[in-house]
């Protein structure tokens, strides 16, 4: 049975990955500075940017590191912090595998975000520096880069789309700052069969990769708006403010086809839809 260490397991994505890997003949060991919910899962707490954190940790197959600050308003808040996270917490996952006796493969959590901002550059530094590891020390090593991410209400209630939704709910007003404004969103289950599918392409000794896990179709926020007190049959006045174009490059999923054969299959609608069968504000794990 493969052991796979998933760093920040038990944040939104991570605890997805870590439950869906856990009926696949996997054994996830979490690594995160806060503890899981209790479902039988190995773990081990500490801080991602202390190198010595990290040397409890038993041996592992591979490593999927999913540790970030993941917000760009994080980020601008406090860029230090962001670079602490994003780019020296990766350089150890990244010594981790360097030094271990298994020489495990890394598959590394990114984003689609361009280096256009704290966060974005966070990011692509730390896609540089495990491109140079892997090339250097002979690592198994590719980085997958996420669009959106929603679907799950372990996600931040105070993200955009849970906050639409509970406003829909409720009948209040969603107040949209710029309908203009894009964004490739991508369901929590069409991001977790794609890093499966990643772990799969790591595993196998191929050279690194940065490869989009995205739905190559951009939804605006308008849109998005109107499809929420749709699906919501919700009473809620939409209010748009100034609508005005703003830096995007819509990520192509073309590698992901051909490299993973991967293909996102929920639609935004279908997503949303998922989302308003579920209490978010009252959620509790069953």
């Amino acid at each position: 049975m493969e052991k796979i260490l998933i760093t920040g397991g038990s944040g939104f994505i991570g605890s997805h990955l870590s439950e869906f890997l856990l009926g696949r003949n996997y054994k996830p060991v979490i690594f995160d500075a806060k503890t899981p919910p209790s479902n039988g899962i190995e773990c081990y707490l500490g801080d991602i940017t202390k190198k010595n954190s990290l040397k409890e940790i038993p041996e592992v197959d591979g490593i999927v590191h999913l540790c970030a600050i993941s917000r760009v308003k994080d980020a601008f808040d406090n860029p230090a912090h962001c670079m602490d996270i994003n780019l020296m917490g990766t350089i150890n996952i990244l010594e981790f595998a360097r030094t271990s006796k298994k020489n495990p493969w890394v598959l590394i959590g990114s984003t689609t975000e361009p280096p256009k901002n704290i966060y974005g550059v966070s990011k692509h530094l730390a896609e540089l520096c495990a491109e140079t590891y892997s090339r250097e020390y002979n690592l198994n090593i590719s980085a997958l880069r996420f669009g959106t991410v929603y679907g799950s209400p372990r996600d931040n209630q105070d993200r955009l789309i849970p906050r639409w939704i509970e406003n829909a709910k409720s009948g209040k007003e969603i107040i949209v700052d710029n309908p203009a404004r894009q964004f490739d969103f991508i369901y929590i289950d069409d991001v977790i069969e794609g890093i499966f599918r990643g772990i799969n392409y790591v595993n196998y000794g191929r050279p690194f990769e940065a490869i989009p896990i995205c739905t190559g179709t951009p939804t605006n926020l308008g849109d998005l708006a109107k499809i929420i007190v749709e699906e919501a049959q919700s009473p809620s006045k939409i209010i748009s403010k100034d609508a005005h174009q703003e830096y995007f490059i819509q990520p192509n999923p073309e590698k992901a086809r051909n490299l993973l054969e991967f293909e996102a299959k929920t639609s935004m609608r279908e997503g949303i839809r998922r989302l308003l069968s579920v209490d978010l504000l009252n959620y509790v794990e069953s």
